[in-house]
């Protein structure tokens, strides 16, 4: 989430380091027991949406100069994975 804050820093699209606290009470209010829809994807063997998700902030980070190092192993983690199947 930072990496997006920096880019979108970078971009003048307004995020900002206060909205990390907004995802943060999101996050905590799930249930422990609920699984993303890329893990349900991983488990039953399919292609993700990595590619929209950290492959869209990679691109945005080349474009505007910041690295994404975190998305980026992420990305190659789960394309990783997807081989494997």
């Amino acid at each position: 989430m930072r990496e997006l804050i920096e880019i979108s820093r970078a971009l003048g699209t307004g995020l900002h380091e206060s909205d990390l606290g907004s995802w943060r009470a999101t996050l905590l209010g799930l249930s422990p027991d609920a699984k993303t829809s890329m893990l349900q994807d991983v488990e039953a063997g399919r292609k993700t949406e990595v590619e929209a998700f950290a492959g869209t902030v990679i691109e945005l980070g080349a474009k505007a100069g910041v690295p994404t190092p975190v998305n980026r192993l992420l990305f190659d983690m789960l394309r990783t994975i997807e081989q494997s199947y």
